[in-house]
């Protein structure tokens, strides 16, 4: 008896000394490293009542709630959704327990919701990239006076789905006494600013771009001081001197680019001269469907236990414009029927875009989409399409890989 307990002294001696703990090895690869081939790890088997369940398993050292990382196997199914559990391997996190396996499905299922499928439909297109068509740099001066800059617009495709327009003006204060406005080809017409800004005498530098993505309207200018940055045009309906149709730069949507625009430009007090200095229109417009290209197809059998889950990763090297790719499904096989459009018979489950980047560079975008409820032991066909990529690429230009499989559907 004397040697047992002696024996088991040296044992405790020797793991708190070496803080690592060997089964079926004497040489322990870490702080416990367990070796057998042919048994497995079991774990306690506990019977939880709900994830929130803080009381059956406790913290050992303070009788507190687990420590975060605390795993067990639960051997009930007890509780009310959602908040239900079922037998398998739990560990605690925060202030409940979490199913090994599931958090990892619903992850995914959060990134695929959270791609952006507003607005894009089959057979519709995609707004492209913003960018300068028209600059008009020769200076001018006028005082309680009125100018106006045409600006010639033309060879663009397309219908537009986004207008910005940038001014830039020197003042010798009275900045109050600016008014623009921008009047389309199709003589929509916006004001993008009038009677803001205040009195003053000191200098001024009025360098604006109008656009719907300003986090401010112009109109929260109010004080003497230069101005810069990208601005909410006013956009009131008021008339004064012009007639305003539109109040905001999404009014001019939908029609051709192409033709003269004109920035009316006025000083509306006489004594401090407008300085003008520059002005360049920016304008991105819809790409048609037809220029989608289809990557690639996979086919996959549903089962009613089982999620399906597409991913992809898509790289292209210098596109030309803007790329999107597109995770489409359908219940027919679409590589036999189209090839060159999104056609009208499948769902979009997944958008992704990215802009183009100047330079020798790749731009790269990834998809990923969980399906849920589909139809029972039904063969369904999931396609990538990308949007912008050049009608003739290799493997030195563009790179793709297409995922299709199945997965568990998680139990709560």
């Amino acid at each position: 008896m004397k040697l047992k307990i002696c024996s088991l002294i040296i044992a405790l001696t020797s793991i708190s000394a070496f803080a690592q703990v060997g089964v079926g090895t004497t040489a322990p690869r870490g702080a416990l490293d367990i070796q057998s081939n042919n048994g497995g790890l079991i774990t306690p088997q506990i019977a939880l009542t709900s994830v929130t369940d803080n009381t059956t398993v406790r913290n050992l050292q303070t009788n507190g709630v687990p420590v975060d990382g605390t795993i067990i196997w639960n051997t009930a199914t007890a509780g009310t959704a959602p908040n239900n559990v079922t037998p398998g391997y739990y560990y605690w996190q925060t202030n409940k327990w979490i199913k090994l396996g599931t958090q990892l499905t619903k992850d995914v299922k959060t990134q695929a919701s959270a791609s952006s499928l507003s607005g894009i439909t089959a057979n519709s297109g995609v707004c492209g990239t913003l960018n300068p068509v028209a600059t008009y740099s020769t200076p001018f001066s006028i005082d309680s006076d009125t100018r106006v800059v045409d600006i010639p617009v033309s060879g663009i495709t397309g219908t537009i789905c986004n207008v910005t327009i940038n001014v830039n003006i020197n003042k010798a204060g009275w900045g109050s006494e600016i008014d623009l406005y921008l009047i389309s080809p199709t003589n929509k017409t916006i004001e993008l600013c009038t009677d803001n800004g205040t009195s003053g005498s000191a200098n001024l530098n009025f360098n604006i771009t109008f656009s719907d993505a300003g986090t401010s309207n112009i109109t929260t200018w109010t004080n003497a001081n230069s101005v810069t940055g990208i601005y909410k045009p006013e956009g009131s309906l008021t008339v004064d001197g012009y007639t305003p149709t539109i109040t905001t730069m999404a009014g001019f949507n939908g029609d051709s680019p192409n033709g003269t625009w004109k920035l009316i430009v006025r000083d509306d007090l006489g004594g401090n001269a407008l300085n003008f200095v520059s002005t360049t229109l920016n304008i991105a417009t819809i790409l048609p469907a037809s220029n989608y290209k289809l990557i690639a197809q996979k086919s996959i059998n549903s089962l009613a236990n089982k999620n399906i889950i597409a991913t992809s990763a898509y790289s292209v090297k210098t596109p030309s414009d803007l790329i999107q790719t597109i995770v489409t499904r359908s219940t027919t096989n679409i590589a036999t029927t189209s090839s060159t459009s999104i056609p009208t018979q499948t769902t979009i489950v997944s958008v992704a875009t990215q802009n183009k980047i100047t330079g020798d560079t790749w731009v790269n975008t990834y998809n990923q989409a969980v399906d849920e409820s589909l139809n029972n032991n039904t063969t369904y066909y999931y396609q990538l399409w990308v949007l912008g990529a050049p009608a003739t690429t290799t493997t030195t230009t563009e790179q793709y890989n297409f995922i299709v499989r199945t997965d568990d559907k998680p139990t709560n």
